[in-house]
């Protein structure tokens, strides 16, 4: 899905030595469904007496999420990758109902995550299930001290590197037609001689997630979705003009 998007002229013009100037930023947006869901649960040992202990300690939750994601792996490119983390020596300190609850002192932790990288799919809420019951709904446990919990993160959607490129392509040609049609209404106003083009930047690119929402009837009987209705790319290029004014040229 292609849209352009037209923003306001952005420009200044000056009579310097007889020269003026104009500045305009085109835009350009073209949009896909998302390709890519990134989904990652961290694993944290905490209050055990050695740093083995709390390493193994965390291997043991770590492994039953691999196994547990592995099972959604089943399309082209999938993957389960591990983050190995840091095994430090602290004072485990957490908060419950607004007091300060010290659960062991100077033991050690361990921390991990594990990331499932697949094609976005309606499977993701099934993912989150499953993922949820291998690890018991997990949490530090106040009346705990050496215990192992995980945590899950939130979906992140994208896009493969060829639809990237294409899209980057598409919303950069956009931009450029923006800028065109700004600089034509501008000439149009404005009645210069001599215009040269004098610096053009490099395009400046963003994507984000964009959710247009859905039209319901008077019971809403839709899910709520998970995955984003696109993933919008934005071209931002900026064209610099010098001109020589005239007396037509007005603002």
């Amino acid at each position: 899905m292609i849209r352009a998007t037209l923003l306001a002229l952005l420009f200044s013009a000056t009579a310097q030595a007889g020269i003026g100037s104009v500045s305009i930023v085109g835009t350009g947006d073209a949009a896909a469904a998302p390709e890519r869901v990134r989904f990652t649960v961290s694993v944290t040992s905490l209050c055990y007496d050695s740093s083995r202990a709390a390493k193994d300690a965390n291997a043991v939750l770590a492994n039953r999420i691999v196994e547990v994601l592995h099972g959604f792996a089943s399309g082209t490119g999938d993957r389960v990758t591990t983050t190995g983390g840091y095994n430090v020596r602290q004072t485990e300190q957490i908060w419950v109902d607004g007091t300060a609850h010290t659960l062991c002192t100077l033991k050690w932790r361990a921390a991990n995550s594990v990331t499932l990288e697949m094609s976005a799919s309606g499977a993701l809420a099934d993912l989150q299930d499953v993922v949820l019951a291998a690890i018991d709904g997990s949490a530090v446990d106040p009346q705990l001290a050496a215990q192992s919990y995980a945590e899950l993160g939130q979906p992140a959607f994208s896009l493969s590197d060829p639809t990237m490129r294409a899209l980057r392509a598409q919303a950069q040609a956009l931009a450029y037609d923006d800028a065109k049609a700004q600089f034509d209404v501008f000439a149009a106003r404005c009645h210069f001689d001599d215009p040269r083009l004098t610096a053009i930047s490099s395009p400046e690119f963003t994507a984000s997630p964009r959710r247009d929402g859905v039209v319901l009837a008077d019971s809403a009987g839709s899910a709520t979705p998970i995955i984003p209705d696109d993933i919008d790319v934005r071209a931002a290029w900026t064209f610099e003009w010098t001109f020589a004014p005239t007396a037509g040229c007005r603002r």
